[in-house]
């Protein structure tokens, strides 16, 4: 529901007919359990993968973006939500699969070491 219209409008332009249907959105919640909270603003998580922009802004507000946590973008879209709000990226998947997340998280464990 809160996709980016790029892909639909792209193929508008190439005279195709799209429907788009929202399938999923992400719903902010209020709370975190409070050992999360603690655990991850304490450094105890080495990445945190986003997988959306929304879910950027999601971590952010209740979160925030600990220096010692690596942020990984899943692709261009999350990536350039962080960008816009000047979150460091340590590392961005080549392939929006499992195999591009494991590339990208396998690319900071090198550089920590």
């Amino acid at each position: 529901a809160l996709s980016s219209p790029v892909l639909a409008t792209g193929l508008r332009e190439k005279g195709y007919e799209v429907e788009t249907l929202p399938v999923y959105t992400m719903e902010p919640v209020e709370s975190l359990p409070q050992r999360l909270v603690t655990d991850y603003r304490s450094g105890h998580f080495d990445a945190v993968v986003v997988l959306s922009g929304s879910m950027g802004t999601a971590i952010e507000q209740l979160l925030g973006w600990p220096s010692e946590t690596a942020v990984v973008a899943f692709g261009p879209p999350s990536a350039a939500t962080l960008h816009n709000r000047s979150v460091p990226v340590a590392a961005q998947a080549a392939t929006q699969d499992a195999d591009g997340l494991i590339q990208a998280l396998a690319t900071i464990r090198k550089h920590s070491a």
